[in-house]
């Protein structure tokens, strides 16, 4: 199979990766100041992406229906036989 292996950025996101981080400080100064606005979206948003940053983002429950848990679904694989047209594989 072709393309990236998984996990590695493309190109482009690689690229805009390196770009901020060679700006890392005056980001952060930013983002901080933001947790000190007067609008109370944006100082909250600041303060979610402080915190997501700093210790990571908590994880989310799976959930499915009626709040039990996560669906499972079954995957199969069925190989035909062309010339038995009379059986389901």
């Amino acid at each position: 199979m072709g393309g990236r292996k998984k996990g590695s950025l493309n190109k482009a996101t690689a690229g805009l990766k390196v770009a901020f981080q060679k700006h890392e400080k005056e980001l952060v100064k930013g983002l901080l100041a933001l947790t000190k606005s007067k609008d109370l979206n944006i100082r909250l948003k600041a303060l979610q992406a402080c915190l997501d940053r700093g210790w990571g983002k908590s994880p989310q429950p799976m959930t499915g229906e009626d709040g039990g848990g996560p669906a499972i679904l079954r995957v199969e694989h069925v190989i035909v036989d062309p010339r038995n047209q009379n059986s389901d594989g």
